[in-house]
């Protein structure tokens, strides 16, 4: 088991580093949602309304061959965290609404994979895989709301899309497309006392669009 592990990133070395390597930049207008829910008997969770965020980063693709290639990359990804709570049975919550700023740095690690030209240097692509969000900052909207005290400092979400690319010149590439990143991981890693641990998810329906050199 340990020779095939040793071997496996042999392999994942070795291809790196004889694959073709583009650097881009992605601006992605984004629609950003969360999910809350909570199995509390005196508390009931729901989602504020979305938000719409700019998400600002470099890419990095290694080719291994023409149809496929490992993305990965940086950027700049701002998140909203808007959750309404209501009491239940008898509890004591009054029916209100909190909302939280928080910003990551966004790593993906995607699996590209790139059909044949539909036009001569144009081709359709489809990626998955997932985005590490490393938490930079987090801070309420008002003082007063104290539900959520602390966010995870790592949070992940998995992701699907599918876009085009158009090569503009021998090494000069524009790319549009369509992504969905689903969260992963509870956000809200410490709140407010409950009967029932309560659940912050948060999701990105995103343009994609950039440039690759």
């Amino acid at each position: 088991m340990k020779r095939i592990f040793i071997l496996s990133i042999f392999c994942l070395i070795s291809g790196v580093a004889f694959s073709q390597v583009k650097i881009g930049l992605r601006f992605s207008p984004s629609y950003n949602i969360n999910r809350a829910s909570s199995l509390s008997d005196t508390l009931i969770l729901s989602p504020q309304q979305g938000s719409f965020k700019m998400v600002l980063g470099v890419v990095t693709e290694f080719a291994f061959t023409d149809t496929y290639s490992f993305t990965t990359g940086l950027a700049f990804a701002p998140k909203s965290v808007g959750i309404n709570f209501a009491g239940e049975n008898g509890g004591s919550y009054a029916n209100t609404t909190e909302e939280y700023k928080t910003q990551y740095l966004q790593i993906p690690a995607l699996l590209k994979l790139y059909t044949d030209d539909y036009l001569p240097g144009s081709r359709i692509y489809f990626h998955v895989g997932a985005m590490i969000d490393v938490k930079i900052f987090d801070s309420p909207e008002n003082n007063d709301y104290i539900f959520v005290e602390k966010f995870l400092p790592v949070d992940a979400s998995a992701v699907l899309g599918v876009g085009t690319e158009v090569e503009l010149g021998i090494s000069t590439i524009v790319f549009g497309g369509l992504s969905y990143n689903r969260g992963l991981t509870n956000m809200a890693s410490k709140t407010i006392a409950l009967d029932a641990k309560p659940i912050v998810k948060s999701d990105y329906f995103q343009l994609e669009l950039g440039l690759k050199f």
